[in-house]
């Protein structure tokens, strides 16, 4: 198996629960009639997947628990694995018609090896029965290509949304742009779709609009932005982990001044990278609120009007005047700020909890004393820590609204997204992610599987506009996976939820990009001293309402009121 969190920027787990469940309601493997005529995948040795009966594959499950496989009890937690399962079957008859299905999906790689030489495209349309046809858009190309789609009004069959990335996709699902499958998605019919019956309920409601279902999750971990850390500099310094705020500041001086890079003199280390990004993570050991605080009389407050963001961004500043920070951390994206930590620049910064195993291997390579996980809030006074949950979410394939005119048209594209939704640990789980044996990935003697030079062209990301919930499973380092399922049960206990998740303010839609800048104008001249803190967050406060965000707040209120 390949070194991954399934299916995975982010976020939540795939479970043995997930698969003992499907175990129970599939019947052994069949091979999937081929569609077509001769292709490059007919040259290719395709072998079969060795498969337990349900009954045995859930005995052997059974049998390992508490040794190689750990479950974790919490829908919302992940299972974790030492060593992986047998595979089961767990769509036992391929759900296309035979038929054309157009997909529109997000990349973060190059362009996937065309159809007609891609072995692994050609017998994915073999397995599920249909021909697959790709529109592709990078991660910075995705809202213009999307917007443009919808615009045109010719919709691919299947549509990944990130309403995060395009506002424009919530007033589209509004105006009736895409099927309802709510009545297909709820109660007993949900579960016709095993796969997609795993989905725990807290991340359907976070995708939900209105109340309404238009799309299956990409699920995520609802434990989500972490601080990524490097324990290893805490073991050279024979440090403690924090407990509060003066315990974090100490350590991240103690970082700072110290060269912790592998002992080259000529290095220089910091605390923190990323500084925006990372300041989420002081937030919660001041317990600011996660977007909004919803009061016992039902009125919201938002975050940045409490005095615990006050304090937060006090603290904040006292870190960044000390020299604590990389030069670069205001200006870092994503790749720079990983980059860093890697390399050894600095301790930590905050991403997406599924960052860290990449980050992680990445470090060993360079240093393979190196050990990177994730930091647990704390609280900055001692006392009882929160962390923000998220929506359990990136994104959900939709369908065109004319597809909901075609009952078995729409049965066969969620069939197909059942498909997607397979478990790490099952045969169609384990063919997305790794591709055809011998072909897309080679084999250790352990059982784990990297894919080849060929199998990073034919597979990459793409095929991730549908996934399952993950699995902890390292096959390179097996003791991770039950380290990081202990570590987000803590992040996870003490979480809070934005109460304004699954809901849509039509203001927000309009002005948040607007409003987000007039934020971070206010934010940048509070951290370089331009402005004081109380009186610059007042200020920021007060222009935020003016612009916008008194509506904003009054329609999620409103919404609130009327759920009850």
């Amino acid at each position: 198996m390949s070194d991954n969190i399934i299916h995975t920027e982010n976020g939540d787990p795939g479970s043995r629960r997930h698969f003992l469940k499907v175990a129970a309601l599939t019947a052994g493997s069949t091979l999937l009639a081929a569609c077509g005529g001769p292709s490059l995948a007919s040259q290719v040795k395709i072998p079969a997947e060795p498969t337990l009966a349900p009954n045995l594959a859930q005995a052997t499950i059974t049998a390992s628990a508490g040794k190689t496989y750990f479950p974790s009890g919490d829908p919302n937690v992940p299972d974790a694995y030492t060593v992986p399962p047998p595979l089961v079957q767990t769509v036992p008859e391929p759900p296309g018609r035979g038929g054309t299905v157009r997909v529109f999906t997000i990349t973060y790689q190059p362009p996937v090896m065309p159809e007609a030489q891609n072995a692994f495209w050609q017998e994915l349309n073999r397995r599920v029965n249909v021909d697959f046809h790709l529109l592709t858009a990078t991660s910075d190309a995705y809202a213009q290509k999307s917007g443009s789609l919808l615009a045109s009004g010719d919709l691919p069959d299947i549509f990944l949304m990130i309403p995060s990335s395009t506002p424009a996709l919530i007033p589209a699902i509004q105006q009736g742009a895409f099927a309802d499958l709510t009545p297909y998605l709820t109660g007993d019919a949900l579960q016709q779709f095993p796969n997609l019956a795993m989905i725990p309920s807290i991340v359907w409601k976070g995708i939900m609009v209105d109340g309404r279902i238009y799309g299956i999750p990409r699920t995520r971990l609802l434990s989500n932005n972490v601080l990524i850390f490097r324990y290893d500099w805490l073991k050279k310094l024979g440090a403690s982990l924090p407990k509060n705020a003066d315990d974090f500041y100490r350590l991240m001086v103690a970082f700072t001044k110290q060269n912790l890079n592998g002992g080259n003199s000529k290095t220089k280390t910091w605390g923190l990278g990323r500084l925006t990004e990372t300041f989420k993570f002081i937030q919660q050991m001041f317990r600011v609120p996660n977007n909004w605080r919803l009061e016992s009389d039902g009125s919201l407050t938002s975050y940045f009007a409490t005095d615990e963001y006050k304090e937060a961004l006090a603290y904040l500043i006292k870190l960044y005047n000390a020299g604590i920070f990389h030069p670069n951390a205001l200006t870092q994206n994503t790749v720079q700020a990983k980059n860093g930590l890697i390399a050894g620049q600095y301790a930590g910064y905050l991403d997406g909890i599924l960052g860290t195993w990449g980050d992680r291997t990445a470090a060993k390579k360079l240093n393979p004393n190196s050990d990177v996980a994730f930091l647990v809030p704390f609280a900055a006074d001692g006392g009882k820590p929160i962390s923000w949950l998220g929506s359990g979410n990136f994104g959900f394939a939709g369908f065109p609204a004319d597809a909901a005119q075609d009952p078995a048209r729409l049965r066969e594209l969620l069939g197909i997204m059942n498909y997607f939704t397979a478990s790490q640990f099952s045969v169609e789980g384990d063919f997305i992610l790794n591709g055809i044996d011998g072909w897309d990935n080679k084999k250790a003697k352990n059982g784990a599987k990297t894919l080849t030079a060929t199998g990073q062209k034919e597979l990459q990301d793409v095929w991730g506009f549908g996934n399952g919930v993950p699995i902890w499973y390292f096959s390179s380092d097996p003791p991770f996976g039950p380290r990081m399922q202990g570590l987000v049960r803590q992040h996870y206990k003490m979480g809070i939820y934005d109460p304004t998740t699954g809901l849509i303010s039509p203001t927000n839609t309009k002005r948040g990009a607007n409003l987000n800048q007039l934020q971070n104008d206010y934010f940048l001249r509070i951290l370089k001293g331009t402005d004081p803190v109380n009186a610059g967050v007042d200020a920021m406060y007060k222009d935020w309402l003016k612009n916008g965000g008194a509506q904003i707040r009054q329609e999620f209120m409103d919404q609130l009121q009327r759920k009850g």
